[in-house]
């Protein structure tokens, strides 16, 4: 079968790989539709040491259930079924897998980074990480259930209120979802950050109050527009120092800052505002069972227009070029899906 293969640094190619076959408590799911994320990006720039290629890329996806042993499956799921996936792996035992948060067990796989993801025709899963797709959710809203359930974690651990007010720093797709889920709790006020023109007004599309990042006054606009005391929450999805050094200064004493950002490199902040303020600054990683039920809820619901962030759709022989490239040079896009079928 036809995969999209990482073989080193910046080096990503169109390979014929073998077929999976389901081990024990694993299943393999055709792929209709996948996206790709920023962590992809990432992965494909070298941004992951622990990586060992090759290794196939992709881990957000839909599908058609293909293959599991019979005795793994649960009530109610079968073969041919449509599906997403959680996708990651961990090692059940400790206290973290036990007590519901496997996200941040220290043996935690993710597929695409530690074993073969979803840019391909087939991809292998854990059965109990498995969720069927509602009949009358489509498939082109389902393959966001992943990255929607990201935001959803992230809200959840920031403990964002319908009271509070809200600041999310970065606008590519997990930003954008972040203050569409902010927005759909009902948040008093909501601002969203960026320094790239094309996905400000991306998110000025969207309904979204936006600000220039790159703005030397940011900081004393951004308080003139949170009512002079800044945000109860802020988000730092930018992975930027500097918005890391704005979300310091502009959220408000008792306040919070969600880190979700993907470092490059160190950080080198002042972190005089944090202890001064009592700030309390939380790190969000992924999410869990109830964040998949209830990303795919609210896509059933279509209470948040996901499929907005789609701007094109191409094929495994076209990725490389239209998908990777243009995203990593910057292009005017948001979210690329991959269609396998697609030639």
């Amino acid at each position: 079968m036809k995969a999209l293969v990482y073989r080193e640094k910046a080096h990503l190619d169109l390979a014929d790989v073998p077929r999976p076959t389901p081990g024990k408590a694993e299943a393999v799911v055709r792929v209709h539709l996948a996206g790709i994320c920023g962590s992809d990006i990432g992965a494909w720039q070298g941004g992951f040491k622990r990586m060992k290629p090759p290794v196939t890329l992709g881990h957000e996806f839909v599908g058609v259930l293909e293959a599991a042993s019979t005795e793994s499956l649960p009530p109610g799921l079968e073969i041919g079924a449509r599906v997403v996936a959680e996708p990651i792996s961990s090692c059940g035992h400790c206290e973290h897998c036990r007590t519901g948060h496997y996200n941040v067990c220290s043996q935690i796989k993710v597929l695409g980074i530690d074993a073969d993801g979803c840019f391909a025709e087939l991809v292998k899963v854990p059965v109990e990480r498995i969720h069927p797709v509602p009949s009358d959710l489509p498939t082109e809203k389902a393959v966001l259930c992943e990255p929607l359930a990201v935001a959803l974690h992230m809200k959840e651990v920031a403990g964002v209120q319908p009271y509070h007010s809200v600041a999310v720093f970065g606008a590519g797709p997990i930003g954008l979802l972040v203050a569409l889920v902010c927005r759909n709790a009902g948040v008093f006020r909501l601002a969203v950050v960026e320094t790239n023109a094309f996905r400000r007004e991306f998110a000025a599309s969207l309904g979204a109050s936006t600000f220039d990042g790159s703005d030397p006054k940011l900081v004393e606009t951004l308080r003139d527009f949170f009512g002079g005391v800044g945000p109860d929450v802020s988000f730092e999805l930018a992975g930027s120092e500097g918005a890391l050094r704005a979300c310091l200064e502009i959220t408000k004493i008792r306040g919070s800052i969600m880190l979700g950002g993907f470092y490059k490199d160190l950080q080198h902040c002042d972190l005089r505002a944090a202890i001064l303020k009592e700030l309390g600054l939380r790190g969000s990683r992924m999410y869990n069972f109830a964040d998949f039920r209830n990303s795919l809820a609210l896509l059933r619901q279509g209470s948040i227009d996901v499929g907005r962030l789609v701007t094109d759709v191409v094929g495994l022989d076209s990725a490389i070029r239209q998908g990777f490239e243009r995203i990593g040079a910057g292009d005017s896009v948001m979210k690329i899906l991959i269609d396998p079928s697609k030639k």
